[in-house]
């Protein structure tokens, strides 16, 4: 079930990801930015920090609290009819996830300097 999920939001033209009407806080708009998806979000989206590089690159539509289902239906409309608006917020919100890639081997290299130095290799 799992792979089939993950093969449908890649196949997918645009993200919504849930979490922005609850309390506990937004799922992770990641994977439909990776897969080059312009990603919509309920209303409590703030302290996200992947939410937040997506939106400052225009790649994240936050819906308000009245009226969530007539905004999304309309901007999913819209977004589809422009096909090149799409593609260039899908390229926008790829960008954001490649260029914040790269911290595991950060971390990784950062581990290992200081397991050398606990054990005296430097």
């Amino acid at each position: 079930l799992r792979r089939e999920g993950f093969a449908f939001r890649a196949l997918g033209a645009l993200a919504y990801v849930g979490g922005g009407f609850g309390r506990r806080g937004l799922h992770s708009v990641l994977e439909p930015a990776a897969w080059g998806r312009p990603v919509i979000v309920g209303p409590n989206w703030r302290g996200s920090r992947d939410a937040e590089a997506l939106k400052g690159v225009s790649a994240l539509t936050t819906l308000g609290w009245r009226k969530a289902s007539a905004e999304m239906a309309w901007h999913w409309s819209w977004l589809l009819e422009n096909s090149r608006l799409w593609a260039q917020l899908g390229a926008k919100a790829r960008e954001v996830v490649s260029n914040g890639s790269g911290a595991a081997n950060y971390i990784a290299g950062f581990v290992l300097e200081v397991l050398q130095k606990a054990e005296g290799r430097e």
